[in-house]
């Protein structure tokens, strides 16, 4: 099955369907590449040339760390707009309406996006996703219909050494 239908805790119910992450994978890196590491050239004791990738080069490593921020928050977006891709913005949603004091109080500067897309994912980060049990039902099911289980995920990380430091015995 490619969807699940999770029932909110205020008894709402939303579609939910598996994201094709190989393609939105594939978007992002497009979207966003990676600048290569810079090539310098030296000379070798032959007197012959040699290329030595530099891999410590901190533009490259700046830019590729502003791509890394760039791609999560698309990756992101781009998987809410498809798993969420049947939901219907309720018509009087507005995110400056209902969550303007909490926006103001916080001193963040938070605008409306643009666009049904950009609607529509201020209502799911909004309202879907702020509510932490409902977010845990979202994750889940999504997590489930990907073939990941989340208990099995926590005991994996369980396991690692340190995972258990500060515990007693």
């Amino acid at each position: 099955m490619n969807y699940k239908d999770v029932e909110l805790s205020d008894g709402r119910v939303v579609r939910v369907h598996r994201p094709p992450n190989q393609r939105i994978h594939f978007i992002v890196t497009k979207r966003y590449p990676y600048k290569p590491n810079p090539i310098k050239k030296e000379k070798t004791a032959s007197g012959g040339e040699i290329a030595i990738e530099v891999v410590d080069d901190p533009e490259t490593i700046r830019h590729n760390e502003e791509m890394d921020v760039k791609r999560a928050e698309l990756a992101d977006e781009l998987t809410m707009l498809f798993a969420f891709k049947d939901l219907k913005v309720p018509p009087d949603f507005d995110l400056l309406g209902e969550y303007g004091e909490l926006i103001e109080h916080s001193g963040v500067d938070v605008q409306p996006r643009q666009g049904d897309g950009g609607r529509k994912l201020d209502f799911i980060e909004w309202d879907l996703m702020g509510d932490t049990g409902n977010a845990m039902r979202i994750s889940n099911a999504l997590a489930e219909l990907c073939g990941i289980s989340l208990e099995a995920t926590d005991l994996i990380g369980e396991s690692f050494p340190g995972a258990m430091e500060g515990q007693a015995a």
